[in-house]
């Protein structure tokens, strides 16, 4: 049933995604004069994000005392960002873990707990900068900035919240379903009772952000001449939430609807801002090479069972 909405999404969004790029050329005029200098430089932050989340995916695995090496972190990174690329539903994850339950057998619980405390980690500084940013952009469209600051002020205080919840555990539980959730509290427990951790994950993740707003900061500058800083940063946390609601490859069509809808906001125009998107979307395809490589490599150093 997903699996067909997930299809059926993506079919819908590139159909109105052709339809629109058919009958405004000027939308994709900005890709095909794009210069192999811009190219070059946003695929090389992109590159160094790769690397900040193979440290992140280390820093978290240490806690249940895996450490990894530093062609496996990247390993991991890359099979991530090319499930959630290419494959719908959070694909990205789903082979992390899986991978994790192969390689080292980790249980269920355990793969859950680190899932969850990723996603929070993340939404937890999204809603933060796009609370900042967001206060600070001066806009007349008062209804949509207060509702959008409602939200994200009730995301940023929920994340917080779960981030350093400690959850109370069961003694003897008796079904199979009560044992599981015990066991996902347990190990959240574990990660949660971290502080230095949190300190660790919170200063990647934090550094990470920029460099995503450093490649739309590129874009902007090369397609208007203009860094509007406090609009990057609302942009680039809008776009983080999509790729965490994504149940399409990369977020088609939910990360667009998301970023259009509030473009009074950003004080962009929907032609200007699709042009956006597309460039990082054709430049994101020529980043996969990179994530792909190292998948390959690593298929080649395997062992046969």
């Amino acid at each position: 049933m997903k699996s067909n909405i997930s299809k059926f999404l993506s079919l819908f969004s590139l159909i109105i995604i052709c339809f629109y790029l058919i009958n405004n050329p000027s939308s994709y005029e900005a890709l095909i004069k794009i210069n192999t200098r811009t190219i070059i430089i946003i695929v090389s932050v992109k590159f160094f994000t790769l690397l900040l989340n193979s440290l992140f995916n280390f820093e978290l695995l240490k806690v249940f005392r895996l450490k990894l090496g530093i062609f496996e972190a990247i390993y991991i990174s890359s099979l991530t960002f090319v499930g959630n690329f290419y494959l719908p539903g959070k694909s990205g994850a789903s082979l992390r873990l899986l991978y994790l339950n192969k390689k080292y057998n980790f249980k269920s619980p355990e793969l859950t707990s680190i899932f969850f405390y990723f996603v929070f980690i993340t939404t937890f500084l999204s809603s933060f900068f796009g609370l900042i940013s967001l206060l600070l952009i001066n806009n007349r469209n008062v209804i949509l900035k207060i509702g959008s600051l409602s939200i994200l002020s009730i995301i940023f205080i929920s994340s917080f919240y779960i981030l350093k919840k400690n959850y109370a555990l069961k003694n003897f539980p008796k079904s199979k379903i009560s044992q599981w959730v015990n066991e996902t509290k347990k190990n959240w427990n574990i990660l949660s009772s971290e502080q230095n951790l949190l300190l660790k994950l919170v200063t990647i993740t934090g550094v990470n952000f920029f460099l995503f707003a450093t490649e739309i900061a590129i874009i902007f500058n090369y397609l208007f001449k203009d860094l509007a800083i406090l609009e990057i940063l609302y942009y680039n946390s809008l776009s983080v939430f999509s790729s965490l609601l994504s149940i399409t490859p990369a977020s088609l069509g939910i990360k667009e609807f998301i970023i259009l809808i509030s473009n009074d906001l950003l004080g962009v125009s929907l032609e200007n801002l699709i042009s956006v998107l597309i460039i990082e979307r054709a430049i994101s395809i020529v980043f996969s090479i990179i994530p792909l490589f190292f998948i390959f490599v690593n298929s080649l150093t395997q062992k046969p069972n």
